[in-house]
């Protein structure tokens, strides 16, 4: 054997090898579920239920609606597919952090959801998933208002609003400003109503 083919072997042996390491550090096993990491803009939402400062959201028990306002008349609806946890610190509900996906949209009116979903509002498409992740909870004037990073449309901005805690669950009723998420129909009011209620 030859000191060409040795050195390519060589090569060959340390590409291996690095591959290995990516798979393993990156990619684990598709049965272990319990570690979760999605990077959605700027924000690092990390869906890990082993972590005890973390409680899984329980979808059965919770909703995220929305409503949206035109001079014509006001549309409800609501995300049916979203994932998350309520964070914990001290055994004190400090935030939340979520996954929606965002064709999941849900109106109860088919040519509606379907408009919903194009470029001119959530252009499912491009952007299937829109997310949140608190940095901080305060209290101000008597009311806890959360503030976090709502990543939406590709665009990431930190959003703040208020917000009820009660035992396990947190909830909100607010007006959400969409301008800096730049979706394109001009027919609708850039304000849009959320609510949700989070629970275990």
């Amino acid at each position: 054997m030859n000191k060409k083919t040795i050195t390519i072997l060589a090569i060959a042996i340390v590409l291996v090898g690095i591959g290995i390491f990516i798979q393993k550090s990156y990619f684990p096993n598709e049965g272990d579920q319990s570690k979760i990491l999605r990077t959605t803009g700027s924000a690092i939402i990390d869906l890990d239920n082993t972590d005890p400062n973390k409680i899984k959201i329980d979808k059965t028990s919770s909703s995220f609606n929305f409503e949206g306002y035109s001079i014509a008349k006001n549309e409800i609806g609501t995300f049916d597919d979203f994932e998350g946890n309520i964070l914990l610190e001290n055994n004190n509900i400090v935030g939340i952090e979520g996954i929606v996906n965002v064709s999941s949209v849900n109106t109860g009116k088919v040519g509606l959801d379907k408009h919903l979903r194009n470029d001119d509002f959530f252009d499912v498409a491009v952007y299937p998933e829109l997310s949140f992740k608190t940095t901080s909870l305060n209290e101000e004037n008597g009311q806890k208002i959360m503030t976090g990073v709502l990543t939406f449309r590709g665009i990431s901005k930190e959003v703040g609003f208020p917000v009820v805690i009660e035992d396990n669950k947190v909830s909100a009723n607010f007006l959400l400003d969409t301008t800096p998420f730049e979706m394109k129909y001009a027919g609708v009011n850039k304000e849009v109503r959320i609510e949700f209620s989070f629970s275990d």
